[in-house]
């Protein structure tokens, strides 16, 4: 609920349970040292100083104060990671959705890893098609989906790549496809 809290943040997903809301999407990318955080865009400006999270270790990306930067009324609230987000969905009762903003075959596998640690079932995935082929071959089961910002034939050959792979006698993964523009 990122018009009335800070996207991505404890708060934002204390508000959408608030609000009756069942799923909670968690954008991830990953600092410098590989840690999965949570955080929709590829940088953020602290102090007029623009960073660019992939190149940030997580202890740098740590100090940015996320509620300050969004309204005073948040100020001390900082980001979590991959697993304090799945916590946090436990907690709430909330289904976790994750996005893959990026990340290595390697890095999505830790990731899937944590989710597996944490004994979570995730409501689906978005990602690359590459990455959405690395958690099918971990989960054959797994809902995934492709988005898009304009409906195009490279969608569709997308949609089709991922609805063609994996071993079909045992592979029942769910797809779905969204398009349409963020503002």
């Amino acid at each position: 609920v990122p018009a009335l809290t800070p996207g991505g943040t404890k708060p934002s997903y204390v508000r959408a349970k608030k609000m009756g809301l069942l799923i909670a999407e968690g954008d991830v990318r990953f600092t410098s040292d590989d840690v999965p955080i949570i955080f929709h865009d590829a940088t953020y400006t602290d102090n007029g100083v623009t960073h660019v999270i992939a190149d940030e270790t997580y202890a740098q990306f740590m100090t940015y104060d996320i509620g300050a930067a969004y309204s005073p009324a948040f100020a001390g609230t900082y980001g979590l990671t991959l697993e304090e987000f799945l916590d946090l969905c436990n907690d709430l009762q909330l289904a976790p959705t994750i996005e893959f903003k990026v990340g290595t075959t390697q890095q999505i596998n830790d990731c899937l890893d944590i989710i597996d640690a944490k004994r979570v079932k995730v409501f689906n995935y978005k990602a690359s098609v590459a990455n959405l082929k690395t958690i099918i071959d971990h989960d054959p089961y797994a809902s995934v989906r492709l988005g898009s910002d304009n409906y195009s034939a490279q969608l569709l050959s997308d949609i089709t790549e991922i609805v063609g792979y994996g071993n079909q006698t045992h592979t029942t993964h769910c797809i779905y496809a969204t398009y349409g523009v963020w503002t």
